[in-house]
C-alpha cells in the first residue's frame, strides 16, 4: 500500500459514545482495523537515555523518536488500511475510526532497546438521521368558544 489516503478522524471510546448519544447520525460499523509496529530505538539513543537515566531528567530523544518514528507512521498505516480494506468494497470511503485504542510499550532483550505500538478501532460510515419535523396536523387545536 503506497497510496496515502486522507486521514480518518479517530474517536476514543468516550467520544464515540457521545457521538451516538447526540442522535444526529446513524453509525454503520464496517469492521475492525488493526496495526502493530515495532521499532528499534538505536544504539546512540540508548546511550543518551542511559546517561539521562543516571542523572535524571526527560529523555527527549526517546520521546521524539517514539512520536515521529513510531506513532505517526502507525496512525498513517491505520488510516490507509481502513481505506484500503473497507473503501474498496463499498466504493465509498469510510468516515471515521471509533473506539480507538493505542498501546505503546518498551521491549528490551539482550541489550537491544525497542518500542512497540498496537492500535485498533472500528471503521465506520456515518449516515445522517432524518429530522422528524412537526407537521401541521400535530399542532394542537384551540378550544371553540
Amino acid at each position: 500500500m503506497t497510496q496515502n489516503y486522507p486521514y480518518l478522524p479517530i474517536f476514543s471510546m468516550h467520544e464515540s459514545k457521545l457521538l451516538q448519544e447526540q442522535g444526529e447520525v446513524r453509525v454503520q460499523p464496517l469492521g475492525l482495523v488493526f496495526v502493530h509496529k515495532t521499532e528499534g530505538m538505536g544504539v546512540f539513543r540508548d546511550v543518551l537515555a542511559r546517561i539521562k537515566d543516571f542523572f535524571g531528567g526527560n529523555v527527549g530523544t526517546y520521546n521524539n523518536s517514539v512520536h515521529t518514528d513510531l506513532i505517526i507512521p502507525a496512525l498513517r498505516e491505520l488510516s490507509d488500511l481502513a481505506h484500503h480494506i473497507y473503501g474498496s468494497e463499498s466504493h465509498e470511503a469510510p468516515d471515521a475510526i471509533l473506539g480507538f485504542v493505542m498501546n505503546v510499550q518498551p521491549l528490551s532483550s539482550k541489550g537491544m532497546s525497542m518500542m512497540q505500538v498496537t492500535m485498533f478501532g472500528t471503521v465506520v460510515k456515518f449516515h445522517p438521521v432524518a429530522a422528524s419535523g412537526a407537521s401541521s396536523s400535530s399542532v394542537p387545536e384551540t378550544a371553540a368558544a
